[in-house]
């Protein structure tokens, strides 16, 4: 949660189904006291979400309906007729990682599909490279910023040495 800070005090949204939503409502619940779960799914919380989320001062809202944005902030259309107000919200409706070709190359996966890669982001294939979304970690870009610039300074430091030739100044 990047954002976390910028919305302190704030009426967050965390738009996602329950189960995924919540551990994050909970974390975000540092930060403001009004957080919601607003789920788009048909099922309702378990007695053990229910539990959590009224444990940890987070409202759970189930089959929401749709969410209506303005310059004033948004509004979540709940189920029933009802509407919540929330200043911010965090979409989490998951990612799709799309390693075809990484995997194509034998390249190792985790148990949800994503490459694993060393420290320096390099996958099981010799040379290979994945940053973002791909490898598992925050879905977050300032997160796959990283992983890039880990990347990037890995490759370079693979390359053979070739330096910039001298020039000398140019006196007046």
């Amino acid at each position: 949660m990047c954002d976390g800070y910028e919305a302190r005090d704030e009426a967050i949204g965390v738009y996602a189904p329950t189960g995924k939503g919540l551990n994050h409502a909970i974390f975000l619940r540092t930060f403001s006291a009004n957080v919601h779960v607003l789920s788009p799914d048909d099922e309702l919380p378990t007695a053990e979400e229910s539990e959590r989320a009224e444990q940890a001062g987070v409202t759970l809202h189930a089959k929401v309906e749709a969410l209506r944005f303005s310059a004033d902030g948004c509004e979540a259309l709940l189920d029933g007729g009802g509407t919540q107000s929330l200043d911010t919200v965090y979409p989490m409706l998951g990612c799709d990682p799309r390693t075809a070709l990484a995997r194509a190359m034998d390249a190792a996966t985790d148990d949800v599909g994503k490459l694993v890669v060393d420290d320096a982001m390099q996958t099981s294939v010799p040379g290979l490279f994945a940053a973002g979304d791909v490898v598992s970690g925050l879905n977050q870009i300032s997160v796959a910023v990283g992983h890039a610039a880990i990347a990037a300074t890995a490759i370079h430091r693979r390359l053979p040495f070739n330096p910039r030739p001298l020039v000398k100044p140019i006196r007046q």
